[in-house]
């Protein structure tokens, strides 16, 4: 999940690789009959406490038992790290991507190099959205195809916001940098990839 208003981003402690350890050490999935290849999408409530309420599927891929996993992972977290906003601890929605993908697709899936941290500082670093006079508070899911060679490809809005929303959404992922590409048994192969972007008001934290 990416936020722009925030001086820091909530964060599952001991950061990306210890919230992949987690996920990979309380993984009970069972793969269905179907070939499964695509990212569910948590949205949560991190509270200024770190405690996290409010889990739902902000997207989905009709997989039930995927979505019943996804969202008993995030339900079993410890605490995380709150945002901070001038200093103050804050609540914060949050969005996790958790990929499920029967066991002959893909070893590795596509990732911005450096991670999730840096890519919520890539977005907070480019961020030129200019908030329309209505009172915005949600997310833009962008698509987008990461090729073999880590260039972004096939950019589209898959779930929208406002127009602005969406244009600044698309703006951001044309303007990153190569991807480091998805491998399946050592070899590089396309994926594609949504990305979530909140876009929230000024407002509605103050």
């Amino acid at each position: 999940m990416e936020l722009a208003t925030a001086d820091t981003v909530a964060e599952f402690p001991g950061g990306d690789q210890k919230l992949n350890s987690y996920i990979k050490d309380n993984w009970k999935w069972t793969e269905p009959a179907d070939t499964i290849n695509s990212f569910i999408y948590v949205s949560f409530m991190v509270r200024r406490e770190g405690t996290i309420t409010d889990i739902k599927i902000a997207k989905g891929n009709g997989c039930k038992s995927c979505y019943a996993e996804a969202v008993r992972l995030v339900r079993l977290m410890p605490k995380w790290i709150p945002a901070r906003k001038k200093g103050v601890t804050v609540d914060q929605m949050h969005v996790l991507p958790i990929l499920f993908q029967s066991s002959a697709i893909a070893d590795r899936f596509a990732e911005f190099p450096g991670g999730r941290h840096k890519l919520d500082r890539y977005i907070k670093d480019h961020w030129k959205w200019i908030e329309p006079a209505d009172t915005i508070d949600g997310f833009v899911f962008v698509s987008f195809r990461v090729r073999k060679d880590g260039t972004i490809t096939d950019i589209e809005i898959a779930k929208g916001g406002c127009e602005s929303c969406n244009t600044e959404a698309i703006r951001l992922v044309r303007l990153m940098p190569k991807w480091i590409p998805a491998q399946k048994n050592g070899v590089t192969i396309d994926q594609t990839y949504t990305l979530p972007i909140l876009f929230e008001s000024s407002a509605i934290n103050k």
